[in-house]
């Protein structure tokens, strides 16, 4: 019952808002109320803006009111058709129903309403799609508006594809009757048309003929070598091209001919038209033959009747040929430039002189040198003769080896022609021949590593590729280095190098040492290779080097004290030697017992240690007390540095040891009981003290 008063209720007012819309339907077309026209105010709906139209088209949206029922609202709230297909636009509606929604409003001027909307800043694309869908237009009265608004070629390209004209020859016909054929070429490359021979196949498919498409692009003022590329693509006869090549004025038959042969048509083509174009037949010969039509002809004749090749080139350039031309017509007689050369090596004339006189003739160096490999000539000459014309060393490498010259005779050909070392090393390189290869090659030359090496290093090879040449030419990782270090590289690159060809790291080192690389370069060298100190000072000793120089050189690494001592450890150099080295390289004498002691020295190899850097023993004693070292350890040190037992036990005494803990470390470091009494006695001890000391420390009866 309530949808059905709702909907009653809702057919009066439509039928209101109807009758508002009749009665006021001519001042609206025009977009505008005249003064006086408004409706009675019981009747009128709310007036709307654009600014409030928008939201209020918006909610209507939501409410999923159809285009045509928003349209009608529109215009009954006074809005205009611009206006009200902007706000429809704007609030989400469809733009190929909001033309036809737009139906109801009488448009008289569709380019004032298209301006409209471009005013508002609509995109021309949705423009058109609105246009499309309110007048039907046809894509070139679209077009039309566009330009009459002001819209540039690719904009109204752009605008109608997005209007749904996705037909480049549409979109390209529309466009050209408003912008013009250069405008509308530059609009449709989008859609395909990217050369001027794309635009001639789109311009056929509407009917034209190509001498009419012809006068189209000369009139847009297209450069006429491209016309002309195009027609020929397209397919147009040989007389329209020769039509645009003239363009009214005369060209001698010899001129268009050659004109007709780059454009790609053949000799019997070329004729026909000359033909056609009045000229004799004489004329027409003479022009092919200067175009460089069927001379061959003459040549094959030539040679039939035993003329020498220099003899008939005489006579072909005497009629006329020369340079390419006479070239193209000896070849295609089949007289080559190894047929000269043949008939000048026939006549004692070396290598040099008949790449000179092939290479004038103009013959480029692969040529010639095909010639002279058909001579017999060797790949040393054939290298001289090229240099000789001009060929540079890769050039040549190149050529010798398309000939199948091994790399070898490729290299020792390149040094006969007197290029250095480097630039054969360039050159093979360039002609894509190995590494090792061209080290062999120049090794087998008789140039020496050093010399090589360099070589290589010119020809733009690091030091890992360098290296790897020289090892796979068969030299030992001893001679690599020295050659490296001949050419020039560092000794930390050269260690490099002997890496990446798998050298162990103790080699390398042995490499290094024995081109004069010090103790600090082969350090650094070795931290290069990710070494770490323990490794460094393995490597090092292996090569013949001392604890001291080692540890000169970890302290120069920043290496700390007790990670030098260590690493001399476990070279297995002992406390003592490892003590005196870390004084040599001046470690503060404090710093060498906890150095020592982290290196896990034993107590009494401790103690050695730092005798030997001049502790003397009764501060080794007051250190070990210090360090809470057992007693006995105490008197073992004090014995291994040769100390009688009453000097241990005066030490001790003076270290603060009692007398019954000396006594027990004379009796375990193995005193008697006569040597531990009088030692005891002998330090001070009291006399009292001794004998109960003795038994403390287990002495009984002996």
């Amino acid at each position: 019952m309530r949808w059905a008063i709702a909907w009653v209720a809702s057919a009066l007012l439509c039928a209101s808002l109807s009758a508002v819309v009749s009665a006021q339907e001519p001042q609206r077309a025009a977009g505008v109320m005249p003064p006086g026209a408004q409706p009675p105010a019981a009747e009128a709906p709310e007036p709307l803006t654009l600014e409030s139209a928008v939201p209020q088209v918006q909610q209507w949206k939501r409410q999923r009111v159809a285009e045509a029922e928003a349209a009608k609202r529109l215009q009954a709230g006074g809005l205009n058709a611009a206006d009200s297909a902007y706000a429809m636009a704007a609030a989400g509606y469809k733009l190929r129903k909001i033309g036809a929604a737009l139906r109801q409003f009488r448009i008289h001027n569709p380019t004032e309403f298209g301006r409209a909307l471009l005013e508002h800043g609509m995109d021309p694309g949705d423009v058109l799609r609105i246009d499309r869908g309110l007048f039907k237009r046809k894509a070139a009265i679209m077009a039309s508006m566009l330009h009459t608004l002001g819209i540039d070629a690719q904009g109204a390209g752009q605008a109608l594809r997005a209007a749904g004209a996705k037909n480049a020859k549409i979109v390209f016909s529309a466009l050209e009757s408003s912008y013009g054929l250069r405008d509308a070429y530059a609009a449709v490359k989008p859609l395909g048309v990217k050369t001027l021979a794309d635009l001639v196949a789109l311009i056929k498919k509407g009917g034209a003929s190509d001498a009419a498409i012809a006068k189209q692009l000369k009139a847009a003022g297209f450069d006429q070598d491209e016309v002309i590329a195009a027609l020929v693509k397209g397919g147009a006869s040989a007389e329209v091209v020769a039509t645009v090549l003239t363009d009214g004025k005369r060209m001698k038959a010899g001129q268009l001919a050659a004109a007709l042969k780059e454009a790609g048509f053949e000799a019997d083509v070329v004729a026909a038209t000359l033909g056609q174009r009045g000229e004799s037949a004489s004329t027409v010969a003479r022009a092919l033959v200067s175009a460089g039509f069927e001379p061959a002809e003459v040549a094959k004749q030539l040679k039939g009747n035993g003329f020498a090749p220099s003899e008939i080139r005489a006579a072909l350039s005497a009629g006329g040929l020369k340079g390419e031309a006479l070239l193209k017509t000896l070849k295609h007689a089949r007289i080559f430039a190894g047929d000269f050369a043949k008939e000048l090596a026939s006549k004692r004339k070396p290598a040099k002189t008949i790449a000179k006189q092939l290479s004038t003739m103009g013959y480029g160096p692969g040529t010639v040198a095909r010639a002279l490999k058909y001579t017999g000539a060797s790949p040393a000459e054939r290298a001289i003769a090229l240099r000789g014309i001009g060929a540079d060393a890769e050039r040549i490498a190149k050529i010798l080896k398309r000939q199948k010259v091994k790399s070898k005779a490729a290299a020792s050909a390149l040094l006969a022609a007197r290029f250095k070392e480097g630039e054969v090393a360039s050159a093979l390189r360039g002609a894509k021949w190995k590494t090792g290869s061209v080290t062999k090659a120049l090794l087998s030359a008789g140039k020496k590593p050093g010399v090589v090496a360099k070589a290589l290093s010119v020809a733009g090879l690091s030091e890992s590729q360098s290296a790897k040449g020289l090892k796979s030419a068969g030299l030992g990782h001893a001679e690599v280095a020295k050659a490296l270090k001949s050419a020039g590289h560092s000794h930390a690159k050269i260690a490099e190098g002997l890496q990446k060809v798998d050298v162990p790291h103790a080699d390398i080192a042995v490499a290094l040492k024995g081109i004069g690389a010090k103790p600090a370069q082969i350090g650094d060298s070795l931290r290069g290779l990710g070494e770490s100190p323990d490794s460094i000072a393995a490597i090092m000793k292996g090569t013949g080097y001392d604890a001291a120089a080692i540890a000169r050189e970890l302290v120069r690494g920043k290496t700390k004290p007790e990670a030098i001592a260590g690493a001399l450890r476990g070279a297995e150099f002992d406390a003592l030697v490892t003590a005196r080295a870390l004084n040599a390289a001046r470690i503060p004498k404090a710093q060498i017992r906890g150095a020592l002691q982290a290196a896990d020295y034993g107590h009494e190899e401790v103690a050695t240690g730092l005798h030997a850097i001049g502790t003397s023993r009764r501060e080794i004693a007051k250190i070990m007390r210090a360090d809470k070292v057992d007693r006995v350890h105490v008197a073992r040190a004090l014995k291994g540095l040769k100390t009688k037992a009453r000097e241990i036990a005066a030490t001790m005494k003076g270290a603060g040891y009692p007398v019954n803990d000396t006594a027990i470390a004379l009796r375990l470091s193995d005193h008697d009981k006569k040597t531990t009494t009088n030692a005891l006695k002998g330090a001070g001890y009291k006399a009292k003290d001794i004998t109960a000391a003795l038994q403390y420390a287990g002495f009984r009866g002996e």
